[in-house]
């Protein structure tokens, strides 16, 4: 008995990857903990083990599993195949858990020196680098500024920053397990100077991109991105996310929203520098493109100590009318805050309650959870936030979307900041800004925030 106590003891620690239930008798693991591609194509096998039941949580769309298997129980052996094209690469999780989600195990994909499918791209020329596996596609659409000509060769500069950009947007939660329904695309741009404007000046580039006081950004036009995404075939910008990567390496990030009405729908750009100096790419397009772009979510930060007044309650609400900014709210009663039903589940969403401070108000507005992406960049969203996120991702694939449904199937890790990450949101300041919102009523004058 001691011999079979010490050997599933040593299971346990041996594999690093392995999530061990405090009970012996519950397990769920999976080996070996890591693996490394250097070939397209290339399949290495692994095994997984559990004590009972248990399914495929999330994997990089670039992988394919044999068996084609998304439940299982006991022991199993699986080929794991990773391919480049028409995809990207780079490295991710495949994760499983037990049926009643009580614990989790993972392998990690590193497939980064795989050489990834270049195509030489002239201006305004696209290619789909990316295709979905479910649903109809929700659309992905990503453009840069202040590139020459030469830089849009093959595997160059352009394309290396709008593929960094796309990892980065995927390597967040709910967007890893749920990138199987999004096709991306990579339109070409050509600028005449290299780099883009400072100090509120464009130069002369593409889309005239700027970078303003501050971490703000601006392109003079913008409406030219709307206009290069809808000549790609089935691209509907209302129903897309918009990414424009500045050729920059200063700080900075905005999201810029037009909300049509009629037809009562929103479209948007997140701009975001490619180098920014000091900070990581990663964070500002998960931040923008993840979090006001597509998530439709407001920032849950605050910066100058003020208690928000009832013009600025007036105008939050009128954009959660508009189905934008429903992370954070004015009202703090746990019963009657719209992500009640997460704080009624406090067994699994223990960190969920309500918080002062969000919406740049210290004071009057609260959030959902301590930290998140929206609030100080961190690489986690909060419950209600991916809740969100996941909704409109259901909802253009026209599938089924319902809390309870969202909570049994959210596999996530509770987020905790360490000193290394936290020394690293130092350099990252100024905060990234509010999005730019402007009404567009074809029946009136436009109202610009």
């Amino acid at each position: 008995m001691k011999k079979i106590i010490l050997s599933l003891l040593f299971t346990c620690v041996g594999l690093s990857l392995i999530t061990c239930a405090s009970d012996l008798d519950t397990f769920l693991v999976v080996s070996p903990a890591s693996l490394t591609f250097t070939e397209s194509g290339q399949s290495q096998q692994i095994t997984i083990a559990g004590s009972g039941a248990w399914k495929l949580v999330s994997k990089p769309v670039w992988c394919s599993l044999s068996p084609d298997i998304t439940t299982g129980n006991g022991v199993q052996t699986i080929h794991v195949t990773v391919h480049t094209a028409p995809y990207g690469t780079g490295k991710a999780n495949i994760t499983w858990a037990s049926i009643d989600n009580r614990i989790t195990t993972s392998v990690a994909i590193d497939a980064s020196a795989l050489t990834l499918p270049g195509t030489e791209l002239t201006d305004e020329s696209y290619y789909q680098y990316r295709s979905c596996s479910k649903g109809p596609g929700i659309n992905l659409v990503l453009m840069g500024d202040g590139y020459t000509a030469n830089q849009l060769a093959s595997g160059g500069k352009y394309e290396t920053d709008m593929w960094s950009a796309v990892d980065a947007f995927f390597a967040i939660e709910p967007y890893t397990t749920y990138q199987d329904y999004f096709n991306v695309y990579i339109i070409g741009a050509v600028s005449k100077d290299q780099g883009i404007g400072t100090g509120g000046t464009a130069r002369d580039t593409k889309f005239k991109a700027y970078h303003t006081s501050g971490s703000s950004m601006y392109a003079s036009n913008i409406d030219l991105c709307f206009t290069l995404a809808e000549t790609i075939p089935g691209v509907n910008c209302f129903d897309s996310a918009i990414i424009l990567i500045a050729n920059s390496t200063q700080f900075g990030g905005t999201c810029h929203t037009e909300y049509w009405s009629p037809p009562g729908k929103g479209r948007s750009v997140a701009i975001c520098p490619s180098n920014p100096n000091g900070a990581s790419l990663v964070p500002i397009v998960q931040h923008e493109a993840g979090g006001h772009g597509f998530g439709r979510l407001a920032d849950e930060y605050w910066t100058n100590g003020e208690t928000i007044d009832q013009e600025g309650k007036n105008y939050l609400l009128m954009w959660q009318n508009l189905g934008y900014d429903r992370n954070v709210s004015i009202i703090n009663n746990p019963e009657d805050v719209s992500w009640s039903s997460f704080i009624k589940n406090q067994t699994k969403y223990w960190m969920v309650g309500t918080y002062q401070g969000a919406y740049q108000y210290q004071f009057g507005v609260w959030r959902s959870e301590n930290h998140s992406c929206m609030r100080e960049n961190d690489p986690y969203f909060n419950a209600p936030s991916r809740a969100l996120i996941v909704e409109r991702i259901k909802n253009l694939a026209d599938e089924p979307f319902s809390i309870e449904w969202f909570m049994s199937n959210d596999h996530f890790t509770p987020y905790a900041r360490n000193n290394t990450y936290s020394m690293e949101k130092q350099l990252m300041q100024p905060p990234l800004p509010p999005p730019v919102r402007t009404v567009m009523n074809q029946y009136s004058n436009n109202e610009h925030y």
